[in-house]
């Protein structure tokens, strides 16, 4: 454990913190252990952690809280889900930035440091992501570059600080820029997870956390578009562990997505083929009650982060305006 952070600093790190973590406290005892592990191994160390535990779920957080003063223990009464989860720990985040974490997803230890740099760095953005990796090294997300405005490598628009002592394909990997909205056409563009927001612009969302839908990251991603552009770091920022769902679970999500899509898209199907395509490949998908085949946020960036052979990668081309750009893979 560390003990650089006791409990009588609590207070303190509290109210001074600069990225508020949201935890809600699901899965098992070794996934909510591994994520915070990942947490608290993070070199950016200036944050604060809130486990929102659930009603009969108690004492699976508290004794993380007992070691480290920037870890609290939120009470989730009723029988709330992800939403209620996610919307009573915005309530109390104080910090410049937030994130919305999940008990799938293991950061990588500079996860926090790289976002929260790019954001010091480019004042007028509102959110930045990385990619989520499957333990195999496959991308969680299928992500496609579109309409990029921005470009550039990370020590070239990072603070030296912020990259010192990692490893040159990190620090030389790339950063880009596109309308999010065109990301949605796909489905989800990245992970929550993997998504540092200022504070300012998640307690926007606070109107989407008033109800659960197995579709919850889609949506809120929809209301992010409706304001900002979507930041890529070409690199992995956590390892996604999925867990399983039943059958009927796989077919609720994709009702619900959707239901998402067509918020985002209205009627376009009827005058995009593009559109048509997709919204028919997703009601195949509902007749199928198959899960999602896609891989996920950042696909085709990470892909090539990675090192994939064109023999590794998706069969299911990408349009030659989607395509990533090569990157190192960090190791």
């Amino acid at each position: 454990m560390n003990t650089a952070y006791t409990a009588h600093t609590a207070d303190t790190v509290r109210n001074g913190a600069v990225v508020s973590i949201v935890l809600p406290v699901q899965g098992t005892d070794a996934a909510l252990d591994r994520v915070v592990q990942s947490v608290r191994a993070q070199t950016e160390q200036d944050w604060q952690l809130y486990l929102v535990e659930p009603a009969g779920a108690r004492g699976r957080a508290s004794r993380w809280a007992a070691h480290d003063g920037r870890i609290q223990v939120l009470r989730q009464e009723g029988c709330g889900g992800r939403a209620a989860a996610l919307r009573l720990g915005l309530q109390h985040c104080l910090g410049t930035y937030t994130v919305f974490l999940d008990a799938e997803h293991v950061w990588a230890p500079y996860f926090l440091a790289l976002t929260r740099a790019f954001l010091d760095a480019f004042t007028l953005e509102d959110l930045v992501c990385m990619a989520s990796v499957t333990p195999a090294g496959q991308p969680a997300a299928v992500y496609r570059r579109a309409d990029v405005r921005g470009h550039g490598r990370l020590d070239a628009v990072l603070d030296p600080s912020a990259l010192r002592g990692l490893p040159d394909a990190v620090a030389g990997a790339l950063w880009q820029q596109g309308e999010l909205a065109r990301h949605l056409r796909w489905g989800e563009y990245t992970r929550l997870a993997v998504t540092l927001l200022r504070t300012e612009e998640a307690e926007r969302l606070l109107p989407a956390l008033y109800e659960d839908t197995e579709a919850l990251e889609y949506r809120l991603q929809a209301r992010l578009a409706a304001r900002s552009a979507v930041n890529v770091l070409a690199l992995p920022g956590a390892v996604f562990h999925a867990a399983g769902v039943s059958p009927e679970v796989a077919r609720q999500r994709e009702i619900d997505a959707l239901a998402v899509f067509d918020e985002v898209h209205g009627r376009q199907w009827e005058t995009d083929p593009e559109v048509a395509r997709l919204r028919r490949e997703r009601l195949a998908r509902i007749d199928q009650r198959a899960p999602l085949g896609a891989l996920g946020a950042l696909g085709a960036v990470v892909a090539r982060c990675l090192g994939w052979s064109r023999q590794d990668r998706p069969a299911r081309a990408l349009p030659a305006d989607l395509g990533g750009p090569q990157v190192g893979h960090p190791h």
